[in-house]
């Protein structure tokens, strides 16, 4: 008799143990699938940098258009910005000020990006897709899903790459 209750007592002790794995495992996938759909989660999920499809570099080229660009393609956004800051004085180019409203959101200084990519959209531009494209990036980082939403589906209407089209379709569908 006694061989019986161990048995017993050994298999709800199994039971529970399970019960208890299965309920942590389905709270560890709840989070995770909570925070894939947080504003946070979908940045890090869909944002990549834009490269510099703009100007040709040259290692050692002294211009200052040059060192801006070589800078954006290392990553130091801040002295990037301001050699951008000193051409953008002397250029109408909406490129020069997409890629510096660019160093600033990888900066993380998202008023300042807003105000360059916002002022971007009064012009015919070749970029204008990606500028709505990292406007609705800066707007979900934001918090701000209405501006976010509204400027991923200016992004689906006027993108032609299909596969970053099916990426503002999905990021809509969770905002």
């Amino acid at each position: 008799m006694k061989g019986k209750k161990q048995k017993s007592k050994l298999r709800r002790v199994i039971l529970v143990s399970i019960g208890v794995l299965l309920l942590s495992a389905s709270f560890i996938g709840y989070n995770m699938e909570k925070k894939r759909k947080s504003p946070d989660g979908i940045f890090a999920r869909y944002y990549e940098t834009f490269p510099n499809t703009y100007f040709k570099t040259s290692e050692g080229g002294e211009d200052v258009m040059n060192k801006a660009f070589l800078f954006y393609e290392k990553g130091q956004y801040v002295q990037a910005a301001e050699l951008l800051e000193e051409r953008i004085k002397t250029s109408s180019a909406v490129e020069l000020k997409f890629y510096r409203g660019l160093c600033y959101l990888e900066m993380g200084n998202y008023p300042l990006a807003l105000k360059d990519l916002e002022n971007i959209k009064r012009f015919s531009s070749d970029i204008i897709d990606e500028t709505y494209w990292y406007l609705g990036m800066i707007y979900l980082k934001q918090k701000n899903y209405s501006a976010a939403r509204s400027h991923f589906q200016d992004f689906i209407e006027l993108t032609n790459d299909q596969e970053k089209r099916k990426e503002a379709i999905a990021i809509v569908k969770i905002i």
